[in-house]
């Protein structure tokens, strides 16, 4: 009999909706692991669409969402939505209070009002860290844009201080990154699990080709960020790749916006707007560079993904990129913010299709751990082993 068959796994997120990739795809794809190892699995999120029913049962899960007040709230913003969803879920745990062998897993500030509950705390860069890497971008803002990210970071840094202190263990997306949560927030002697996502290793390395003519640069991005997501930086830079490389075409995946680029550039821009998770390995098959500049984020799912793939990446140099990949080996990194650097990246593996194929080949053999058959059983054994021991070893699946 599983031991497994009375308990639950609440996995607590701010918003979840399947099939949707992005850092969602790990709650549903651990979800499906713990379903089949006998865990009546329990999602936990706001509902930040009110389209989105109040309830939904899955065969892997059932899934509540809080109502969450959506009306803009100046400096508080994201962290006003965290705090409502927290208070929701502290009143749902006093009302179904969780067993002796259930499992917390709980993303970012949502764990605000969960002291006294074990939970493990899916963590990113700290709130000051953030601060810090978007100083490279800082002339492209106001002083009082300024000051007001510096307010709303300054109290999402007490947020995840709370979260943290109280959390269990952590996963995080890189050692550089767990390192930045340890000198922020304490906790050096809190086991971690790492990377923080997984990926599906045999669907991204069996994509379709789609008749997109041209040599293709992939841009994927969920949001309009422009300064956080680098995109300031690529639309710099576009203009003279696409001088060099009269065939080069960008595909870009994700909420469309306007590219700030003569027009002539534009018209070799194609935005096809989001798409399903399922369907994104057709266009990393599809493409001959990913191009990822973001200032500061948890290490991207689609770098991993793009790397099943085959499909090299030139990436800014992000907290615990390194780890990920060896410049020249399994990619191209080059200096956050350093638009020529940008360029020559782009260029050089457009120039030299062999050292495309190479990096390749080394970049399908580095992610291969984390296939989600691999990663959600060790992260769910992990957390198991943190939930009934007072310690467990950590786990690196980078290494």
């Amino acid at each position: 009999m599983n031991n497994n068959m009375n308990s639950r796994l609440y996995l607590i997120c701010r918003h979840f909706t399947p099939n949707s990739g992005s850092y969602a795809g790990m709650f549903e794809q651990l979800s499906r692991y713990a379903n089949s190892q006998g865990y009546k699995v329990v999602i936990l999120c706001g509902q930040i669409d009110k389209k989105l029913p109040l309830r939904q049962k899955f065969p892997y899960a059932s899934l509540k969402r809080f109502p969450i007040p959506l009306f803009k709230l100046p400096i508080m913003n994201m962290n006003k939505e965290y705090i409502f969803l927290s208070r929701k879920i502290r009143k749902y745990f006093r009302e179904n209070p969780p067993g002796e062998r259930d499992l917390i897993i709980v993303n970012s500030r949502a764990a605000f009002f969960l002291k006294g509950y074990k939970y493990v705390l899916r963590i990113g860069q700290p709130a000051l860290v953030f601060l810090k890497n978007m100083e490279i971008a800082k002339h492209h803002v106001s002083m009082l844009t300024r000051l007001a990210r510096f307010i709303h970071f300054y109290l999402q840094h007490l947020m995840e201080l709370r979260c943290a202190k109280n959390a269990i263990g952590y996963i995080s997306s890189s050692l550089e990154s767990r390192n930045h949560v340890v000198r922020s927030y304490g906790g050096k002697n809190k086991p971690y699990f790492i990377p923080h996502s997984g990926l599906r290793y045999r669907e991204f390395s069996a994509g379709k080709k789609i008749d997109v003519p041209g040599i293709k640069l992939l841009f994927v991005s969920a949001g309009t960020e422009k300064i956080r997501k680098g995109i300031i930086h690529l639309e710099k830079a576009l203009p003279e790749i696409m001088k060099r490389n009269p065939n080069v075409r960008l595909l870009h995946v994700g909420d469309r916006f306007k590219w700030d680029v003569p027009g002539w550039c534009s018209k070799r821009i194609t935005s096809v707007g989001r798409i399903p998770w399922d369907k994104m390995a057709d266009y990393y098959a599809s493409s001959d560079v990913l191009v990822v500049c973001s200032l500061n984020e948890m290490i991207p799912n689609i770098i991993f993904e793009a790397m099943a793939a085959g499909t090299p990446v030139v990436t800014s140099d992000m907290d615990g990129m390194r780890e990920v990949i060896t410049h020249l080996k399994e990619g191209y990194i080059y200096r956050r913010g350093d638009v020529k650097g940008l360029i020559t990246g782009i260029q050089y593996l457009l120039d030299n299709p062999q050292a495309r194929k190479n990096i390749a080949e080394t970049a399908r053999k580095k992610v291969k751990p984390l296939d989600y058959s691999n990663f959600a059983k060790k992260l769910l054994r992990f957390s198991e082993e943190i939930k009934m021991k007072s310690y467990t070893e950590s786990i690196n699946l980078l290494k």
